[in-house]
């Protein structure tokens, strides 16, 4: 769900449901997600590196990242998958 806060003029505020997800078949999402067709393994740990983008560090508000020399293994089956999509045309 999409949840927004809204400010009132006595200080206070209110939270409120504005918008939910649903699949094109008018199923929710909510708490349920969507179960992938395809499972790909995670990085592995010592793929994932401390700091931002300029791999300077961890610090407050810097999200670990992936080592830019690591494989991707979503991005090689996604491939995977479209070269055999193509195949079968």
């Amino acid at each position: 769900t999409v949840q927004t806060f809204y400010d009132l003029e006595d200080g206070s505020g209110l939270k409120l449901t504005t918008a939910r997800y649903y699949t094109p078949g008018g199923k929710s999402l909510e708490s349920n997600g969507i179960v992938p067709d395809v499972t790909v393994e995670a990085f592995a740990p010592e793929e994932i590196v401390a700091g931002g983008r300029n791999g300077s560090g961890a610090s407050p508000g810097n999200d670990a990242t992936i080592n830019p020399s690591a494989d991707d293994p979503q991005l090689a089956t996604a491939v995977q998958l479209a070269r055999q999509a193509l195949q079968k045309r």
